[in-house]
């Protein structure tokens, strides 16, 4: 079986452009093996786009939720690769939980690393988006092929976000 390219989706915030809308899911399972039922999102996953950006305003539950939606029926086709706005440096401690069990040891681990130990609190350490690396953990450990990478190099100071 030939391995289809991957898609890279990334989660940042993001202009508007001319894009079409997703319909907000109808329902959730939370069965690593059942996508939301998302309209649109099958037709993206088979046009396969090489990118996928969907911007949002840091802190609500209902973008990181879609988001992991469409992750969802795309990591069913084809590999993925998701590119969140974190630094690059939380890649290692992002890569382990993903390969965990997900219990609560590997959640406090992720929970201190330097994801949530933030001086700003700006949505990106929110509940919401420990949730979505949850379904991104059930969703590899149920044999999707997942990949998160954080967007932000590394620097001394503060970067526009322009940079990444």
């Amino acid at each position: 079986m030939a391995l289809l390219p991957s898609i890279a989706i990334l989660f940042m915030l993001a202009t508007s452009g001319a894009a079409r809308p997703l319909t907000p899911p109808v329902g959730r399972a939370d069965d690593p093996q059942v996508c939301a039922s998302l309209n649109g999102s099958e037709d993206l996953a088979e046009r396969a786009p090489r990118f996928v950006i969907v911007g949002e305003i840091h802190g609500t539950d209902q973008v990181p939720r879609l988001f992991g939606d469409v992750a969802c029926v795309v990591a069913k086709r084809r590999p993925v690769v998701i590119a969140l706005e974190f630094d690059e440096r939380t890649d290692v401690d992002v890569a382990q939980f993903l390969a965990s069990s997900g219990d609560d040891a590997a959640v406090e681990r992720l929970l201190r690393s330097d994801i949530w130990a933030r001086d700003m609190a700006d949505g990106r350490s929110s509940m919401a988006m420990l949730t979505l690396l949850r379904r991104l953990r059930d969703w590899r450990a149920a044999g999707r092929v997942i990949e998160v990478h954080g967007t932000q190099p590394r620097a001394s100071g503060r970067l526009d976000q322009h940079h990444y």
